[in-house]
């Protein structure tokens, strides 16, 4: 009687440990603490896009949320394995930091099922894979008021990373939200071709300010530190990126365009949660806090009243559908 009752519980331990390791990490149930991974295609030290999505994640581990694990500076060609390693290691959300990351994560995910991933700024979707894109054209859009209410020279610049959708569409809205201000306004944007390289960005923000525009749009991970030496150097207004970037250049950077990547992050780990999971592409912006502008710091006094109430009523008339903000993915002639 005993073998049979050990017998019994042998087998029963078994199928267990079969259904645990199958297709990768368990779904969690409500109120129990994660595992979320994070795979980056730039380092967590860029000040920016990268930087974001790390300090999202470690806001995850600190409020007791989940538990973590990154990967930084992953190239294009290893992505498939990160994703992989980190669903077969029982992980059950893993985030994929970038477009890049689309075709990897559909891929993979079929080969998870019980592993939930997400690409950020992505355009692929599934049964357990989704993206998640940001709506920051809405705030670079509400950015161009602001600069062309500033501008002394009526001229505009743009230093962009690359002639993609993610980059280009926000410079175009920030021409469009600088031409409802002034019609006859000239920006100027120039794409250097990397996410790294600063002195291409700094050569292309100096050519810009020679050429008369005294405040310069930056969009372009660690390559925008040159675009910010360049602006400091010549003491011209710039806008940051992504993150609050102020410390970066607080002598002239008036504001920076954010993208609320801990505010995306949470939005998954609800829908994971609470097993609401869409495998959609989302878009989120000025209406789920997911974009927005950073303080004026020390520049404040620089902003009028009048130009704040402008962004905010800009801001408003957005959200209200008052306002359609193009939304491009080819550049427009100046």
């Amino acid at each position: 009687m005993m073998r049979r009752f050990g017998l019994v519980l042998l087998a029963l331990a078994l199928v267990a440990g079969l259904l645990a390791g199958c297709g990768g990490g368990s779904k969690p149930a409500g109120g129990t603490k994660m595992k979320i991974a994070l795979v980056l295609p730039g380092s967590i030290n860029d000040a920016g896009w990268n930087a974001a999505a790390y300090k999202g994640l470690m806001k995850m581990k600190d409020n007791g949320t989940a538990d973590v694990a990154f990967s930084e500076k992953v190239a294009q060609a290893d992505i498939e394995t990160a994703l992989r390693d980190y669903a077969a290691k029982g992980y059950q959300l893993v985030f994929g930091h970038g477009f890049e990351f689309g075709d990897p994560v559909k891929k993979v995910a079929p080969d998870f099922p019980k592993t939930y991933f997400i690409c950020i700024n992505g355009g692929v979707n599934g049964a357990n894979f989704a993206s998640m894109r940001f709506a920051n054209w809405e705030t670079d859009y509400i950015l161009g008021v602001l600069a062309a209410k500033m501008t002394k020279s009526n001229k505009l610049g743009a230093v962009g990373a690359h002639q993609i959708s993610s980059i280009v569409r926000p410079i175009e809205a920030f021409k469009a939200g600088a031409k409802s201000v002034n019609p006859n306004i000239k920006v100027s944007a120039t794409y250097i071709g990397s996410w790294e390289d600063v002195n291409k960005a700094k050569e292309a923000a100096l050519a810009l300010i020679d050429s008369g525009c005294d405040f310069i749009h930056v969009n372009a991970d660690a390559a925008a530190h040159g675009a910010y030496e360049a602006c400091k150097s010549r003491n011209v207004l710039c806008i940051g990126n992504t993150n609050d970037q102020n410390h970066l250049a607080p002598t002239v950077m008036i504001t920076s365009s954010l993208r609320n990547v801990d505010r995306m992050f949470e939005l998954a780990v609800d829908m994971v949660k609470n097993n609401k999971f869409e495998g959609k592409v989302f878009l989120y912006g000025l209406k789920d806090n997911a974009v927005g502008w950073a303080s004026f710091h020390d520049l404040d006094s620089k902003v009028s009243k009048e130009v704040k109430d402008l962004m905010e009523k800009t801001k408003k008339d957005i959200i209200d559908g008052k306002i359609q903000v193009p939304v491009l993915d080819k550049p427009t002639p100046e």
